[in-house]
């Protein structure tokens, strides 16, 4: 079977396939990451504190962390094309009408948009890695979830290299209503030209997903969680990875904010562009070296590489806490991109392939990035108010116990998985 990956026309078209889903996923991404660049408007508009947008982070990921662990069982179940432009579509009409919603100014009614956008996102991951595991074997994945996730991130560069453009010559609400149209076009894309597994494309019995279940067992739903909630190494990862949720997201929601009321580098300048667009292209490269380490000189283990990414995290958001200068701020914040996008696509790409397999690589992944969501629920309502009470100092500190404890549990995987 494995002669097929040497195959021209296989490779061709897993390409097309892999592609359109990565752009389809970017686009999720850009119309996620926007919210962000509204933060400030929106409060300056409406008069919210801090805690109060922080309201509309926290519902939103609670809503994902529980739309990933319904939607996984349901991916496995229904499939992950399917699933995914179900997502695009209820994610692009939040956005549309969160954007809509300028006109009220409501802040309940930003959140219950904001929680739509949130559990119809929730169909993404799981998705695209359901249809991803058929595609690639487990040598392959580390490197692919590095490079998947790159080309992702060219949707988040997109938003916040264009967004603030967006925001400086118009209303905040286009940064959500206008790239909505750009993801209609993406989502027919994947529509016309993505199959679900190679055999689909024409590929007979070629399927690289491994069969986690005994020979004659009916797979249904409890089947796919039972596959992933009984392997201990999975509930350590998922608490990991819910450290990724608190670092990742505590960085990326509030930093264009910090910059602002800070250092006063306003949406649209030159540097505010600089930051804005560096922080993603360094984790974009950082998915691809976790990802080419772990398959290239920890056979495949992801344990390893994830854990140093984690204590690099925690070095660099100590120097955060002591930093005062723009520019050395700015440095950091792009080097913490580069160590946590590493972790954000080993657990939530390759792990989930590796350890959920045919049966239920979307239940696996599903279950992890909840845990992540999870963690990302503590930097809405909690972050805002913490900022609010004691101001941008704490912001930095609040994470670095999250970094160190993910670090040490990724120790106690050090040695699961790889090529076996």
């Amino acid at each position: 079977m494995y002669r097929i990956l040497k195959d021209k026309t296989y490779i061709s078209r897993r390409r097309l396939n892999w592609l359109s889903l990565a752009f389809l996923y970017g686009s999720f991404y850009a119309l996620r990451y926007n919210l962000s660049l509204a933060n400030k408007p929106i409060r300056d508009e409406f008069g919210f504190s801090k805690a109060e947008f922080g309201l509309i982070l926290t519902a939103t990921y609670v809503a994902y962390a529980i739309g990933q662990f319904i939607n996984g069982p349901i991916v496995d179940k229904f499939g992950g094309k399917r699933m995914m432009i179900v997502g695009a579509i209820g994610t692009i009409i939040s956005n549309i009408l969160f954007g809509l919603n300028a006109y009220t100014g409501v802040l309940n009614l930003f959140v219950v948009i904001w929680i739509m956008n949130g559990y119809m996102q929730a169909y993404g991951s799981p998705g695209n890695l359901k249809i991803n595991c058929s595609w690639f074997k487990v040598e392959e994945r580390g490197i692919f979830a590095g490079v998947f996730t790159a080309v992702v991130y060219l949707g988040r560069m997109f938003i916040m290299a264009v967004g603030p453009i967006i925001i400086a010559h118009s209303h905040w609400k286009w940064v959500f209503i206008a790239p909505s149209f750009v993801a209609c076009l993406v989502t027919l894309g994947v529509f016309i030209f993505v199959k679900e597994t190679p055999k689909a494309a024409g590929f007979d019995d070629v399927d690289f997903a491994e069969s986690k279940k005994k020979h004659g067992a009916k797979i249904d739903f409890f089947t796919s969680l039972r596959i992933v909630l009984s392997n201990k190494a999975m509930w350590i990862m998922g608490f990991a990875y819910l450290s990724t949720g608190v670092v990742r997201n505590g960085l990326e929601q509030w930093f264009p904010s910090y910059l602002q009321e800070v250092h006063n580098i306003a949406q649209g300048s030159v540097q505010f562009g600089a930051q804005a667009t560096l922080m993603p292209f360094a984790g974009l490269l950082g998915a691809i070296a976790a990802g080419f380490i772990s398959d290239r000189f920890f056979n495949s283990r992801r344990g390893p590489v994830v854990a140093l990414m984690y204590f690099g995290q925690a070095i660099l958001l100590v120097l955060f806490m002591l930093a005062v200068s723009p520019v050395y701020c700015g440095v950091l914040l792009i080097f913490l991109s580069f160590l946590f996008s590493g972790p954000h696509s080993i657990i939530g790409s390759a792990v989930a392939m590796d350890f959920g397999g045919k049966e239920a690589t979307g239940t696996a992944h599903g279950f992890v990035d909840a845990m992540q969501y999870i963690g990302a629920s503590l930097v809405g309502v909690g972050m805002g108010k913490l900022i609010d009470v004691f101001g941008w100092k704490a912001w930095g500190p609040s994470l670095i116990m999250f970094a160190v404890l993910g670090g040490v549990l990724m120790c106690l995987v050090w040695k699961e998985g790889g090529k076996k």
